[in-house]
């Protein structure tokens, strides 16, 4: 009689042991977790939060829990994790597995500021909850809010360049053209972006631009900065014309890239080529 109850009392213990044992595990995950992460039940509310998120929402761990997501993420997060009456949770959840989400977040001092957020289920007892990875994207916004504004007056100078200007990588694609070089070559923007610099300049220009495994493409743009290089150009209609190109860097967000000022210098050669002739009659 005494056996059995002791085989009962063991069979009883055992899971929860085991369950307990996970639920360790996974809060020591959490609690080392760089970003804020934040647990939450199919009807929004939260139950599970890393010392991340008391730093980023401004409330204490006990003020977090029990609280319904909509309080520190008031729009977009609930409506993709809680049955709207046409999906099951598991249903809206499964849309956004895997995908960064960017919303608004809000503080506890009613401070806003932009996040990112990535979802992953964890089955449980209490069935399918949802695992919230939150990252503060203030940074990130206000450098590329700083970007669009330096692009669109960028783009406002190579508009109002005489030249032809197209802006390569370092590995030599295409990225930005002004209306000059449409002309020039015959191409229509669109076709432009995203070619290869070859496609226009057939030699010498992406191989200084280019690493060679002797040089990195900065110290190999650094040769030629400030100089002017004569080289051809070839139109879109294959015809091969004389030009001389002044480059210079421009660092950006997708690392250093390269500005080419182009010059057609057809003419100028052609009065070469006479003068050359005259002098040797």
């Amino acid at each position: 009689m005494s056996s059995g109850t002791i085989g009962h009392t063991e069979e009883a213990y055992e899971p929860d042991v085991q369950f307990a044992r996970s639920e360790a595990k996974y809060r020591g995950l959490l609690e080392a977790a760089p970003d804020a992460m934040v647990v939450v039940d199919e009807a929004g509310s939260i139950i599970l939060v890393n010392v991340q998120t008391e730093k980023q929402f401004g409330y204490p761990r006990d003020e977090l829990i029990g609280r319904k997501v909509t309080e520190i993420i008031p729009t977009g997060f609930a409506e993709r994790i809680i049955s709207d009456g046409t999906r099951s949770s598991a249903e809206a959840l499964a849309q956004q597995i895997g995908t960064g989400i960017e919303l608004v977040a809000l503080r506890k001092d009613g401070s806003r500021f932009p996040i990112e957020i990535m979802l992953s289920p964890l089955r449980s007892p209490e069935g399918v909850l949802v695992t919230a990875a939150i990252r503060d994207i203030s940074t990130r916004k206000a450098a590329e809010a700083l970007m669009m504004r330096a692009e669109q007056r960028y783009r406002g100078l190579l508009e109002a360049a005489p030249d032809p200007i197209v802006v390569v990588t370092a590995s030599g694609q295409i990225v930005l053209v002004n209306v000059q070089a449409e002309k020039q070559f015959g191409y229509s923007r669109d076709e432009l972006i995203g070619r290869q610099v070859v496609d226009i300049i057939p030699i010498g220009f992406a191989e200084r631009l280019v690493a060679d495994k002797l040089r990195s493409p900065e110290e190999a743009l650094a040769q030629v900065i400030g100089t002017g290089l004569e080289l051809t150009a070839r139109r879109r209609d294959g015809s091969e014309f004389p030009i001389e190109i002044m480059l210079s860097p421009l660092e950006s967000a997708e690392g250093i890239l390269v500005t080419a000022a182009i010059r057609d210098i057809s003419r100028r050669k052609a009065a070469e080529a006479a003068l050359n002739e005259k002098s040797r009659n």
